[in-house]
């Protein structure tokens, strides 16, 4: 008689207990599934190889430039692959908040110190914060928003008068640059040039985008417009002043958007600025500049809720089973993009 006590049939049947003999009861003699066993095991490929060249798009509408330059990974994978890759911030909470969300924050701060900017009361928008059930209940939800007007108010104190005055209309922009048409309208500029300030710190996709608005700002030269750029945030501010050859410095970051259309760059923002920046500072020294380059790639320590950038979702995705940092791709294009600002912002930024 069988004791089932001492058998245990496997859950599948390509399972390596059918095939090596040890029980008889067990085997099996599908040849597919033993081949496969018996085959070594396979080294993980990348992600994708490089994309088919699309009809090579020779007019770029000048957001959709910004916005891939910003991530362009992410931008890769949403633009020829259709895949949205989902971010930490974007689950359901898990427990009630007794803090504001980062986002919500911003939002709440960006809004009262253009209220204070113009003149006019905030109380409504301390309403629709409160009512929109952003805050921390009771006493503790009515601390973080005297906070935020607090730090609103260090802001706005800051800020030159211009910002409080309305901007321009849109400025249509149509530049010939290297073979590529770029199209659009620029927005947000005044007499004084394009201004604009940041809730908390800019960040590297934000440097990306400031550079580039300026850049084309200074190719388009609109009349009536300083070209000339300045973003204020909580740590200080970012100036830019007008660049003679900014249809020069347009020329690769184009380029290289045409490359990006068919494969991932590895071109990421804290990680590509890190080396930039380090090498603007000691510009004999690119081992240093890509030691820089590798503590924001896999940092040593991480506070709070960050998170290493090669552990972003869409890079992680698209640079799976690869180590884009080193490929001499990535110092190409760190040194041909961003080195030219990092060389401008030398000394701190103002």
């Amino acid at each position: 008689m069988v004791n089932l006590h001492d058998f245990s049939q496997p859950l599948q049947p390509f399972s390596p207990q059918s095939f090596d003999g040890g029980d008889t009861r067990l085997a099996s003699f599908e040849p597919a599934f033993a081949a496969a066993l018996a085959a070594p095991a396979a080294e993980p490929a990348p992600f994708v190889a490089p994309l088919p060249d699309e009809a090579a798009a020779t007019v770029v509408n000048l957001h959709d430039f910004i916005r891939f330059w910003q991530n362009p990974a992410r931008a890769w994978l949403a633009d020829r692959l259709a895949l949205r890759v989902a971010y930490r911030d974007e689950a359901q909470p898990a427990r009630e908040p007794f803090a504001m969300e980062r986002d919500a924050s911003h939002a709440l701060r960006r809004q009262l110190v253009e209220a204070m900017l113009h003149r006019k009361p905030s109380a409504p928008v301390r309403q629709r914060v409160a009512a929109a059930g952003l805050l921390p209940t009771g006493e503790l939800g009515q601390a973080w928003l005297q906070e935020e007007g607090r730090a609103s108010a260090r802001l706005a104190g800051r800020l030159p008068r211009a910002l409080g005055e309305e901007t321009l209309p849109p400025q249509p922009v149509h530049l010939d640059i290297a073979g590529f048409t770029l199209v659009g309208e620029l927005y947000g500029l005044r007499p004084e040039g394009r201004l604009d300030f940041i809730v908390g710190k800019l960040n590297a996709a934000q440097r990306v985008a400031l550079w580039l608005s300026h850049l084309i700002l200074c190719a388009a030269r609109p009349a009536g417009v300083v070209p000339h750029s300045a973003c204020y945030d909580d740590a200080g501010s970012t100036l830019l002043n007008e660049e003679i050859d900014a249809a020069g410095l347009l020329a690769p970051w184009l380029v290289r958007w045409k490359q990006g259309q068919a494969q991932p760059l590895p071109f990421f923002g804290r990680t590509s600025w890190a080396y930039a920046e380090a090498l603007a500072k000691a510009p004999e020294n690119r081992e240093k500049a890509l030691a820089a380059a590798w503590q924001k790639w896999e940092p040593n320590f991480i506070l709070g809720d960050g998170i290493a950038q090669k552990d972003e979702p869409a890079i992680a995705l698209a640079f799976r089973h690869q180590s884009p940092l080193e490929d001499p791709l990535f110092v190409q294009l760190a040194e041909t993009l961003l080195l030219p600002l990092a060389e401008r912002l030398q000394g701190g930024e103002a």
